[in-house]
Parts: C-alpha cells; structure tokens; sequence
C-alpha cells in the first residue's frame, strides 16, 4: 500500500519479505504460536524511547494474562537460547542500542538490517546525523522520536517470526467486544514518541501507519 493505493512491491526489496503459509503476518499472526518476549537489559540512546519501550512492553505483558488469560514467557535478550530460537516466535523490545539479541540478529558491516528495519549506524555508534535516523520500508525516521513495529521472519530460524515492539494489536475500545479483537496493525508500522489521546489502532504513542 502506498500513498492509499495498492503498489507493486519495491524491486529494491528483492525476496526479502516474500511471503508463504505461515510466515505472511501481519503482527498479530505471531501470537496464535509459542512466543516468547524478550526483554533488553541495555538502553537506548534515547530516554524517551527506553520509557515507552518498557511501559508497553508491560502494558503487553499484563494484557496477554487479562485477555487470554495466560502467562507469558518472558527473558532477556542474554538469556534467549537456539533453542528457544527454533521452538517459538520472539517479541523482541527496544531497539539495537538496547538489545543485545536484537543488535547480534541485525548485525552487518556498516549498519543494523533486519527485514524492513535499517539503522545506518548502529554498529560503529557513530555517523554523525545518521546516528539519528532508522529506515523502515526505506522510509527515514527520526530515531529519538519514534520507534519502529514490526514483524518478519527470523534469520536464524526461518520459519519463526521476529516481531519489534508489540504485543497483539487490538486496543482498549476493542476489549468490549470480542468481535473487534482482530489484528489492527500491518507488517511494518511505527510509533511517535508524543503526547497525544491514546490511539486505539496501534501500539500507543500515536502510532501511524506506513
């Protein structure tokens, strides 16, 4: 979807995000499996992403047991095993500065790439302005006032999903009627770091759409 309008996907893509039978998404499609949320024991570069990473990664945690009425599995990043990695899907939370597993599955030369997701220099922690930047579907956004979401498949287990920052994506509004708990979110939305009404299609924090 682009501009409002279906669109062809970017060759630039190549077979990245090429999609079969239990590996299409969208988010919410990690959830009907074993999952496991994974915890950074970093921090980010950004206070303000640190705090809405932890508040909706509890917020995610205490909606799990209060609407489907179970506990979740929950570890940190240096505690995630190979295993664990080809048993179940993994809710990673933070960003490559925070989490160390996250940084190690999206480690390049040069940059962090995992899926749609782009830090031009999350690597070296250097490259002046660029520092401050991700690109997310080759959209830049401004790294210390939004946060990427995301789903794509796991690179060391290619038939597990990774999802970045959320837990399923239905809302408050939505907790009234089952018939409204049904996935709110696509592949690769993002999060702005503002105060604003609580949205009830995403994630918090105003989070808008691709």
């Amino acid at each position: 979807m682009k501009d409002g309008k279906w669109a062809k996907l970017d060759v630039r893509y190549g077979n990245t995000f090429d999609k079969q039978p239990g590996l299409q998404g969208p988010i919410d499609e990690a959830f009907m499996d074993r999952f496991i949320i994974v915890r950074p024991t970093g921090k980010s570069k950004w206070p303000a992403v640190d705090k809405w990473v932890h508040a909706e990664m509890e917020r995610a945690i205490k909606q799990w047991r209060s609407q489907f009425r179970g506990e979740p599995i929950v570890k940190d990043d240096i505690d995630v095993t190979h295993e664990d990695m080809k048993s179940s899907n993994l809710v990673l939370w933070g960003d490559p500065y925070s989490n160390k597993l996250l940084a190690s599955l999206g480690a390049r030369a040069t940059e962090f790439s995992l899926g749609a997701l782009r830090y031009p220099s999350a690597k070296n922690g250097e490259g002046g302005k660029d520092a401050y930047k991700f690109l997310l579907a080759n959209k830049n956004f401004q790294a210390d006032k939004h946060v990427p979401v995301m789903i794509c498949p796991n690179p060391n287990s290619k038939h597990k999903y990774i999802v970045l920052n959320s837990g399923f994506t239905f809302r408050e509004y939505d907790y009234l009627n089952n018939a409204r708990q049904s996935p709110k979110l696509p592949d690769w939305p993002w999060s702005m770091l503002r105060r604003r009404r609580q949205s009830q299609t995403g994630p918090g924090c105003g989070c808008r759409l691709l």
